[in-house]
């Protein structure tokens, strides 16, 4: 499941950089270290470093506020070119 998870949230991280590259959205930039994170947090290399639980939840945090963001700014370009 490990190598699963790795290949989803790389195929992820790539898309959203293309993504960025293609519309130059800043929220496809947003979610791209959250892919990242996603993808590593339980790699057996990121269990061997064994970081301490504060560590953890500070970057549990920064990813779901990553993601907030992300949520906002499309919601924001959503609504700005809205076309009736």
């Amino acid at each position: 499941m490990t190598i699963l998870s790795i290949v989803f949230f790389a195929i992820m991280c790539i898309f959203f950089l293309i993504r960025y590259m293609k519309e130059k959205k800043f929220y496809d930039l947003l979610l791209i270290p959250v892919c990242i994170y996603a993808g590593a947090v339980k790699t057996p290399f990121v269990e061997y470093l064994n970081f301490n639980t504060t560590f953890k939840i500070t970057y549990d945090i920064a990813a779901i506020i990553l993601v907030i963001l992300a949520v906002l700014f499309f919601l924001k370009d959503k609504k700005e070119n809205h076309t009736t």
